[in-house]
């Protein structure tokens, strides 16, 4: 009984270690530029509540714009892999402001 407690506490102290590394990918790299979809989003630097420098794009719809949706991209790469996703909302009357978290792209 001694040996299957030690093993367990081992086997969730090594997988507890590495979630981050599952979960946590910043990358500073451009994946996808908006030029290539003929896309000129405006670059937003502005700070956090604490102060940190971030950097976001706000693109502008097609139309007249009712609101803008904020997208909040997630754990992996940054913006410019994520706002792929939403670009079809530019079609509607809705702006689109992606911005990237502190370690991730331009933040």
């Amino acid at each position: 009984m001694r040996w299957g407690k030690a093993i367990l506490g081992l086997f969730t102290a090594l997988a507890l270690s590495g979630c981050s590394g599952l979960l946590y990918y910043p990358s500073r790299h451009l994946h996808y530029d908006p030029a290539r979809l003929k896309l000129k989003p405006t670059e937003v630097n502005f700070q956090s509540g604490d102060g940190t420098k971030l950097f976001g794009w706000h693109f502008k719809s097609k139309k007249k714009a009712k609101a803008t949706v904020v997208f909040f991209h997630g754990n992996a790469e940054n913006l410019s892999s994520h706002y792929l996703n939403m670009v079809w909302i530019l079609e509607q009357p809705f702006d689109l402001f992606i911005f990237d978290y502190q370690g991730y792209g331009r933040s």
